[in-house]
């Protein structure tokens, strides 16, 4: 069995993660939910790519052990792409729940409001399963935070029903002796 260098291995490697990045900003010019600004940043972002895609398939060329670029498979990375800007699946969240005025308020309801809000704000459309997802994720991340209250079972398979945190006792306040001001 022949053992592959460890500067064969990075190039694969190397190769495999820019071709998933190229395809990762192909796939996202394919879809029409962008505007004409953020198509011409993303077909910025693709030259350079590729012509660091041709630069390592001419590297591998010349290594002694030959191997075909196009078998290489691309490495597609992790990141998810935001579908809105950072804080303001939070920001609708909370505004959300504090019109509620305290009533806990089932997750679905949550969905509706925010998929109004954002369209409110000129977002592109998102499906409801999508943003039924990240609402979810968000709104387990606030409940750690302690800024939003679980009513519901957290093994339960429905919708959960949803309410602001109470600020004093939230597990991000922790206060010495029981009074406010204080903390650890």
């Amino acid at each position: 069995m022949l053992k592959i260098p460890s500067s064969l291995k990075w190039l694969i490697d190397q190769r495999g993660r820019v071709e998933g990045e190229i395809l990762k900003i192909e796939r996202s010019l394919a879809r029409c939910e962008r505007t004409l600004a953020q198509c011409q940043a993303l077909a910025d972002e693709l030259k350079p790519l590729r012509k660091l895609l041709e630069s390592v398939d001419q590297t591998l060329t010349l290594h002694e052990i030959k191997i075909d670029p196009l078998f290489i498979q691309p490495i597609l990375s992790k990141d998810r792409e935001r579908i809105v800007p950072h804080g303001e699946m939070s920001r609708a969240i909370l505004t959300c729940l504090r019109m509620a005025q305290e009533k806990p308020i089932p997750s679905s309801e949550i969905v509706d409001f925010v998929m109004e809000y954002f369209a409110r704000c000129g977002y592109p459309p998102i499906s409801r399963g999508v943003l039924c997802r990240r609402i979810r994720v968000r709104l387990r991340g606030m409940l750690y935070e302690g800024r939003v209250k679980r009513h519901h079972d957290p093994d339960s398979k429905g919708y959960g029903i949803w309410s602001l945190a109470d600020r004093l006792t939230s597990p991000s306040i922790r206060t010495l002796g029981g009074g406010p001001g204080s903390t650890p």
